[in-house]
């Protein structure tokens, strides 16, 4: 075990670091709605023309987003290296983005889609009862997912400023609040700006967490006889919970990586792209980036809280509830449901 840096003893620090960030996602607001034109292309698809930066890193941040800081790390904590094979599913998500998202996108400049039910009803001449259903399928993929970002601003605001009450419930507010602003006054063009600062966040915090999570440990050498110490069972497949098989383990990452891709947020973003170079060198950056990212970033935080805050005792053996489930060790949480805290818990 380390010793952590209780969040109280950065004075203000954090408290100034959030305050800056939701109020750089409301400028970012404030100018996309200035320079923005009274049309619905404009408002929805930023006027079709953004390149492949910008193309990229929003892609980036919608595909990841809070599960790539949060859940991924802890995931690789609590089951070990065989979680790290799911990053497979980033270059299957590129490559489904060089494939199909360049077909989408010149069918929608050609057609004027804007959403992916004009398209789908379109190509299939159901005007009204193909456009609910893909409408209604959007909204239940969208709801858990935007529902997860504003949980994980809650868990960071809890961990952030422990000793201020209802910090979770502040935080998943305040974050759910400035979106919705920023969202409503400043449409796409907002959005993906946005976007390009968290995806830039999001690539720069994973690797940087990554070394971090090295140089605790001692460095390089270290680390890597650290992680021949590690249990059996977290240096194998199916890991330490016993859950992710083989088959198991591929069949999400194909499911994930298509799924998330053809979500109605990222289709939007095929609409965007300027042209179709422009989106397959995005889906090559994306695919080339997030996977070193997962690695180099979420793979050696994971496996990193394995030695810092072992899951054994001394004697070897795994804590566990009643009903037979994972435990992590008390400095990281009290319940099965909290090892996505482990990256907060290590750069503490």
């Amino acid at each position: 075990m380390i010793e952590s840096v209780s969040p109280g003893d950065l004075g203000y620090a954090p408290h100034a670091i959030l305050c800056l960030y939701l109020l750089l996602l409301l400028f970012f607001g404030i100018v996309g709605y200035l320079k923005s034109s009274a049309t619905e292309e404009d408002y929805y698809l930023a006027g079709r023309g953004q390149g492949w930066c910008v193309s990229s890193l929003t892609i980036m941040a919608t595909f990841f987003s809070s599960f790539a800081l949060l859940g991924a790390p802890g995931m690789v904590y609590r089951d070990g290296i065989v979680f790290a094979l799911f990053s497979l599913n980033v270059p299957l998500a590129g490559a489904s983005v060089y494939v199909l998202g360049s077909r989408i996108r010149r069918l929608g400049r050609e057609r004027g889609y804007v959403t992916p039910c004009e398209m789908i009803a379109d190509h299939y001449g159901s005007p009204l009862a193909l456009r609910l259903l893909v409408a209604l399928i959007g909204v239940l993929y969208a709801v858990p997912y935007v529902v997860i970002q504003i949980q994980a601003g809650g868990i960071l605001s809890q961990r952030m400023f422990a000793d201020t009450p209802h910090a979770f419930e502040g935080g998943g507010a305040a974050l759910a609040l400035i979106t919705v602003v920023y969202i409503a006054i400043g449409g796409m063009r907002s959005v993906a700006w946005t976007d390009v600062v968290q995806g830039s966040l999001l690539v720069g915090g994973m690797l940087l967490a990554g070394v971090a999570v090295v140089a605790i440990a001692g460095g390089v050498g270290p680390f890597l006889e650290a992680l021949t110490r590690l249990p059996p069972k977290s240096l194998s497949a199916p890991g330490t919970s016993g859950h992710w098989t083989p088959e198991l383990l591929f069949t999400a990452s194909v499911f994930a990586s298509l799924g998330s891709m053809v979500q109605p947020a990222q289709w939007m973003r095929f609409f965007a792209a300027s042209s179709d170079a422009v989106l397959r060198r995005s889906a090559l950056v994306f695919a080339t980036v997030l996977t070193t990212c997962f690695f180099f970033g979420v793979m050696l935080v994971g496996l990193g809280g394995q030695v810092l805050y072992p899951l054994v005792d001394d004697a070897g053996v795994y804590r566990l509830t009643g009903a037979g489930r994972l435990l992590p060790p008390p400095a990281v949480g009290t319940s099965p449901g909290e090892f996505d805290q482990i990256l907060v818990v290590v750069l503490q």
